[in-house]
């Protein structure tokens, strides 16, 4: 069967480029697609131009200097496709900005399938090339057929509403695995120690890489630095060892968490089912078991996400296992010791709240206000304030009021005072779970 043929549009392939290392990682792992590159700067030899040709794979280095010599730019781009564009079922773009060109003279001489892969949430580091690449942005989207991103955010910094494939950013995890010998190799040529902490970085020195936390935990000088030049590029800081603050450098785990938070808050359900169980596989066979049922998992992961304000109670991957735990019968029924109901102590009271909640008010097919709504019912009911209001006004007047109705549901449910929104955790767990956990909280009462 005759190979696809793709031509892989690049801005550079040097080694420390990283929109080459993405596509050398594909391209390394792809054997039924055949691939060619054009350079679309000025570029110089890498080995991985060796290993590209080694493979039978060309590479075209169109400009010698585009910015100079614009209109030659063109030119060759243009004779480039007219010689070679038959040659070709895919054009892979990874520019944004000479994409415009490529992708109109891959359709005119063409080229059906073209497609352009955003890279960043931002067209350009530098403000007067961000305005000019988002002048062209347009041209590039419109001579375009599909449109790859390596992130949702990304995606929609470029595309607006149009639809959108994400492409995750793969590497190869072998590569990158732990290795003592190498660890004990590096501390030594550096003089760092065993025992002290070294955190690396890898990355251009630009606004996208964050490099500014990086400087604030690194140097106790830079926080200061930037307060007084609010305008300056960070690049015009001087870092200096000897400025570091002898008690080495001011490391927020507490930040770094909340950082770890707001980012996996961000992420679908899908990509953090993913993650966890990468990281389950290795750390955690009993998660990795409970994980085994997608369907199910994806469902619990759903759980407020996608939500202007998306729970935020994973921070890093071991937290995984705690915050979903209880939506597992076996480790609900297994852990589960004590229900800590708060405000409602009575046992008789207790144990009608959950009887009457299964045989009079519950009802799957219910939506969220109609689910609300009927839990104030209970409430009145029993005797609580149907409003945290009316009991406020009016304390002396009921046992309590209809928040701590909610928690009783919630701790005979989950154990737990505080989780995830308790209607999405309902449709969740569905009407047998919710029965049998109510059967056995009462169970417990005795």
């Amino acid at each position: 069967m005759k190979k696809v043929k793709v031509l892989c549009v690049l801005p550079s392939l040097r080694i420390c480029n990283g929109v080459a290392s993405y596509a050398m990682n594909y391209y390394r792992n792809i054997s039924n697609i055949d691939i060619d590159f054009v350079v679309a700067n000025l570029d110089t030899k890498s080995d991985y131009f060796d290993e590209i040709k080694a493979n039978g794979n060309k590479i075209y280095n169109l400009s010698k200097n585009a910015s100079k010599n614009f209109f030659d730019y063109i030119y060759k781009i243009k004779n480039f496709f007219k010689e070679n564009a038959n040659k070709y079922d895919i054009i892979h773009c990874h520019v944004a900005n000479a994409g415009a060109i490529f992708l109109y003279y891959a359709k005119k001489y063409g080229i059906k399938v073209r497609i352009i892969h955003s890279h960043a949430t931002e067209t350009s580091d530098n403000k007067i090339k961000q305005i000019r690449n988002n002048l062209i942005l347009p041209l590039t989207i419109h001579n375009a057929t599909n449109y790859f991103a390596c992130s949702d955010k990304a995606g929609k910094a470029m595309f607006k509403n149009k639809k959108f494939c994400v492409v995750n950013n793969a590497i190869n995890c072998e590569k990158y695995k732990f290795n003592e010998a190498y660890r004990e190799e590096i501390r030594k040529e550096f003089n760092i120690e065993n025992d002290e902490y070294l955190i690396g970085n890898i990355g251009r020195f630009v606004h996208q890489k964050n490099q500014e936390y990086l400087l604030n935990i690194a140097n106790s000088t830079f926080e200061n630095w930037r307060k007084a030049n609010p305008d300056k590029s960070i690049d015009e800081f001087d870092f200096q060892l000897n400025k570091m603050s002898v008690s080495g450098a001011l490391f927020d785990m507490i930040k770094l968490l909340d950082i770890g938070k707001t980012v996996i808050s961000k992420m679908t359900a899908e990509e953090v089912y993913n993650y966890s169980l990468i990281w389950a596989k290795e750390y955690d066979e009993e998660l990795a078991k409970m994980l085994e049922d997608k369907e199910y998992a994806l469902k619990v992961f759903g759980i407020e996400r996608g939500n202007k304000k998306p729970r935020k109670d994973i921070s890093k991957w071991s937290d995984v296992m705690y915050n979903i735990g209880y939506m597992y019968d076996d480790e609900f029924y297994g852990k589960v010791n004590e229900y800590p109901y708060q405000v409602i102590s009575d046992k008789e009271d207790i144990a009608k709240i959950l009887d009457l909640y299964i045989s009079k008010y519950y009802n799957e097919s219910d939506d969220k206000q109609t689910w609300f709504d009927k839990i104030k019912e209970l409430a009145v009911e029993m005797g609580y304030a149907g409003e945290v209001k009316e009991f406020k006004a009016n304390p002396g007047m009921y046992k309590a009021h209809v928040g701590d109705v909610s928690t009783v549901l919630r701790v005979a449910l989950t154990a737990r005072t505080n989780t995830p929104d308790m209607y999405e955790i309902m449709q969740v767990l569905g009407k047998n779970r919710i029965a049998k956990r109510l059967e056995v909280a009462k169970e417990n009462l005795k």
